[in-house]
């Protein structure tokens, strides 16, 4: 009998990828399809970003009436959800000032998505929904890809447990720009593991990916761009690239300048939307302000950043594992749900089991000690950033900082430090089958558990 391409496809899947596939697919469809629209994480302001972003505006624009807010002119009945497409003759003005820094990069299966929708003019209801299930498919399509470049690997592990997450999977599964950011960000690391941690050849398609991941992820987030620079530790002859050494050049090079030139675009949007956000004036949340703070009061700027972790340190950690919006008793999102405490106490588990059953890394000490110092100022430069542009001067808090925002840092700090540690190798044969049912369990049975106390409250809301 003649093989389809979709079963020729699957075929070269490892065992592991199609359990991703699989287990993203199932709630990750739950979360896209059961969460009312615009209850994910600024869902709506997303939402009308990437529309804006469809008609040509990739800047957003500036209301001059209104504290200098950012956003835009949108149908006026595209959150309305029905089977009326997208008005073409009514706009009105929605505000999106936490969105307007976003690169239109970052929002890639989504414009492709709401392209298709106003091509096929589509409903209002299809254009969302259409919107949430091209970041699904993206993310699941990304990070299959990174999963079989690890096949064979016990180091595939870290990376399978993160990409389902409770919290990961339900980004992936609604309107954000965090979807293409995670899933470019955990490929790379995912790539990064392969060539530097194992010192193993990528495939051509592997490194071409690797070094297009390195290039962009600088405009996804700045606060990733520090990522980028980590390959240079790749040995060139792990590259499947004609000139290697040069190709990492130009990556670096076309990373930092798009980095450069997306910071100068958007540092109005920056000095506007903390005060707006936040309902200071202007004069309070300043970035060169900030800045000057940062320099003369070193000692009050670590004060400032140590009471944060302190006194928000727990709630970082819940919203890293599961922090999913729901509605409230009317419309809009209200106060996220926590993760059930099983498959929290399961998630915290499976990550600690990557770490100690990843096998013996070829990667020297040197290289793991630089791996943990780049994602540092990876860390410090969130924090600076969302301190500069979120945080009033003189506060005791830096502003804006959600645990979610650490994901794209966790596999490559759990691998150095499984790098610096000793390993585990147990002889017996039961353990090495054992450890893939753990993790596909206990990952099944996490986000089982959080589907359905998800599922609960959203309908205990309508």
């Amino acid at each position: 009998m003649k093989k389809t391409l979709v079963s020729e496809f699957w075929g070269k899947l490892s065992i592991e990828t199609r359990w991703f596939v699989v287990l993203a697919l199932l709630f990750g469809s739950i979360f896209a399809i059961t969460s009312p629209a615009r209850v994910g994480h600024d869902e709506g302001n997303h939402h009308a970003r990437v529309w804006k972003i469809t008609t040509g505006e990739i800047f957003a624009e500036k209301d001059t009436l209104q504290k200098g807010v950012y956003g835009g002119w949108i149908p006026v009945n595209l959150f309305e959800f029905n089977s009326d497409p997208p008005s073409r003759r009514g706009r009105g003005w929605v505000y999106f000032p936490n969105t307007a820094a976003h690169s239109p990069v970052a929002y890639t299966p989504n414009l492709l998505a709401v392209s298709l929708a106003r091509l096929f003019h589509a409903s209002t209801f299809t254009t969302f929904y259409l919107s949430r299930f091209f970041n699904l498919l993206f993310f699941i399509v990304g990070l299959a890809f990174a999963l079989n470049a690890l096949r064979g690997s016990r180091a595939q592990w870290v990376v399978f447990v993160v990409a389902l997450l409770p919290t990961t999977l339900y980004q992936a599964s609604v309107i954000t720009a965090d979807t293409t950011t995670n899933t470019l960000t955990i490929l790379f690391s995912a790539l990064l593991l392969k060539s530097l941690f194992l010192n193993k050849n990528l495939s051509r398609s592997e490194s071409i990916i690797f070094l297009l991941c390195a290039a962009l992820i600088p405009i996804l987030k700045q606060s990733y761009a520090p990522l980028s620079l980590l390959i240079f530790l790749v040995p060139i002859t792990n590259l499947a690239v004609r000139h290697p050494r040069l190709g990492q050049i130009l990556t670096l090079l076309i990373g930092f300048g798009l980095f450069i030139f997306w910071s100068v675009a958007i540092r109005d949007v920056a000095n506007y939307n903390g005060a707006v956000l936040l309902g200071e004036s202007a004069s309070q949340v300043a970035p060169f302000e900030q800045i000057h703070f940062m320099l003369h009061h070193p000692l009050d700027m670590l004060n400032i950043t140590c009471n944060t972790l302190l006194t928000n340190g727990q709630g970082y950690m819940i919203d890293f594992f599961g922090n999913l919006s729901v509605p409230k008793f009317g419309h809009g999102a209200g106060p996220p749900i926590r993760l059930p405490a099983i498959s929290m106490s399961l998630c915290i588990f499976m990550l600690g089991l990557s770490v100690l059953v990843f096998e013996k890394p070829k990667i020297s000490r040197r290289d793991s000690l630089i791996v943990l110092a780049d994602i540092l100022i990876g860390v410090v430069m969130l924090f600076a950033i969302l301190y500069l542009v979120f945080t009033p001067v003189g506060s005791n808090f830096v502003n804006g900082i959600s645990g979610r925002y650490f994901i794209p840092f966790v596999i490559l700090t759990l691998s150095a430090i499984s790098a610096l540690m000793p390993q585990l190798k147990p002889d017996d044969s039961r353990w090495h089958e054992a450890v893939p049912k753990l993790f596909l369990y206990g990952t099944a049975i996490s986000l089982s558990l959080t589907a359905f106390k998800f599922i609960y409250f959203v309908a205990a809301a309508s």
